[in-house]
């Protein structure tokens, strides 16, 4: 292996490491070092590594996206590694591209069809469960509610024409964050103040646990303004619920809001991180540093696996275009419409109660579906900031 401070200093176009000639957290280590000040393309010689191998994982999350494998008998070895230059050779006439390594990660092999499988084995298990949570959900809701609680759509005809198309019921946006400080709260504010202009009913929940995050909305709690389910505030024509557990949730349920917004913070690590699965619309936030990528992978994976089969739009935070760009581009086209994502830059703007024209039509871009027909077509940029 080249000595890590050499390679920093020496200037490399492509580098080149064979995973035989040090421990396997030797390289992880050095990897790590050498991306803080480099971030151009690594080729590992792989002999005898599979899919699935935790090494090669956590190197993909390094952006080390190119793998050179061959089986290697330990008799043969120098024979074999003589033999190998037209592969090396056919690497280099590859792109670096996270398409390149998704066979080596198993956990994001094959997501959509191991996605339904974990579904329907999810809702078997649901079935057969004596889980204490789901039956209180449940439960409560049709209690509570006394009607589906799912948002559906109305469409008011004449004979072939639609006249007009809204959402009747309550739109559930969940925000998430996949860890702390990431801007969930941030972003679960701001759009409520984007929702409150369309409508005279909306609702922010922060439902965290110790575990997820630090509740933030006591903060601005105003005065003697009652929200119109108790146990909540009213501030700037939003009605407020912090530090809510299940049951005042599920009291906000039934309050007929037009929209309820999900603060759950460090979703994964949230016990009530299935209502990012209920939600009609679902927002990751994540940070935009080469340290912040690795937590996003895991989160997708996490998701995957517990089932996750719908659209997700990922917003990174707390970074400039350079940033944004690093990471959004990390998964090609074709990758992103395989695993149904779309990515939005995050804005600079301290102040949750603040939103600029861009950023309004950024937001508007993620709430598109549930968004009043009238109010799709004046966004006419709506979809400028995806990517």
């Amino acid at each position: 292996m080249i000595h890590s401070q050499a390679a920093m200093s020496a200037n490399v176009q492509v580098l080149f490491i064979d995973m035989t000639c040090a421990e396997d957290n030797a390289i992880i280590r050095g990897i790590k070092q050498y991306r803080l000040k480099r971030d151009n393309r690594i080729i590992m010689i792989a002999p005898n590594r599979v899919p699935g191998d935790p090494t090669i994982t956590a190197l993909i999350s390094l952006q080390v996206l190119d793998f050179i494998s061959f089986t290697v008998e330990v008799d043969e070895e120098e024979e074999t590694r003589e033999s190998i230059s037209y592969l090396v050779k056919q690497q280099l006439n590859k792109k670096p591209s996270y398409g390149n390594v998704a066979r080596w990660n198993v956990q994001t092999e094959n997501a959509i069809e191991r996605s339904e499988k974990a579904r329907l084995e999810k809702k078997t298990s649901r079935n057969k469960s004596d889980d204490q949570y789901s039956r209180t959900l449940l439960e409560e809701l049709e209690a509570l509610a006394g009607q589906d609680s799912g948002p559906r759509r109305e469409i008011i005809k004449q004979p072939e024409l639609i006249i007009m198309e809204k959402m009747l019921g309550t739109a559930l946006i969940a925000v998430g964050g996949t860890g702390r400080r990431t801007g969930a709260s941030h972003t679960a504010i701001q759009i409520s103040n984007i929702l409150q202009e369309l409508s005279e009913s909306v609702a922010c929940v922060e439902l965290l646990d110790p575990n997820a995050g630090k509740p933030v909305f006591k903060k601005f709690r105003s005065g003697d303004q009652s929200a119109s389910v108790e146990g909540g505030f009213r501030y700037k024509e939003v009605d407020y619920y912090p530090e809510a557990d299940m049951k005042q949730y599920l009291r906000v349920l039934s309050g007929k809001y037009d929209y309820i917004v999900l603060d759950l913070g460090d979703c994964l690590n949230n016990q009530y991180y299935e209502e990012f699965f209920r939600a009609q619309v679902s927002i990751l936030t994540c940070g935009s540093s080469v340290w912040d990528f690795d937590d996003l992978l895991n989160a997708l994976d996490h998701l995957y696996q517990k089932g996750w089969n719908k659209h997700l739009c990922i917003l990174v935070n707390l970074g400039d275009d350079e940033a944004f760009e690093m990471t959004a581009k990390t998964f090609s086209k074709k990758e992103k419409k395989h695993m149904n994502v779309d990515f939005y830059q995050g804005p600079f703007q301290p102040d949750p109660f603040l939103i600029d024209d861009d950023n309004r039509r950024n937001y508007e871009s993620m709430l598109d579906e549930i968004l009043p027909t009238e109010n799709k077509k004046k966004r006419l940029f709506g979809g400028f900031f995806r990517r």
